[in-house]
């Protein structure tokens, strides 16, 4: 089947439309990926000010855990709570859907 020259010009020329396909796929894939990572970072950067992250890291500096078996007591959930109150909050502007979630 592949002794005539028709057969060899066709399957070199599919041969290489796979390649250049594959490899142009494979581009468009990671910039795709890339452009998304850092639309999501900049994102993260315009919505989480200094006071933001100063009120989350309080929350969570006030998160207590016994030893052993892990026991949240009643102010740690509030916190907990407090961390998710304020997240829930920018989720409008970060994008956070079912696809996009922390």
């Amino acid at each position: 089947m592949f002794k005539s020259i028709r057969w060899k010009i066709t399957f070199t020329f599919i041969l290489l439309v796979l390649i250049t396909e594959l490899f142009i796929g494979g581009f468009n894939i990671f910039g795709v990926i890339n452009h998304y990572h850092r639309e999501f970072s900049n994102d993260i950067d315009k919505v989480f000010t200094t006071d933001i992250k100063n009120d989350l890291l309080a929350a969570a500096n006030e998160i207590s855990i016994t030893s052993g078996d892990i026991v949240l007591d009643d102010p740690s959930l509030s916190n907990i709570n407090m961390i998710n109150d304020i997240i829930a909050s920018r989720a409008g502007t970060l994008g956070i859907t079912a696809s996009r979630y922390y």
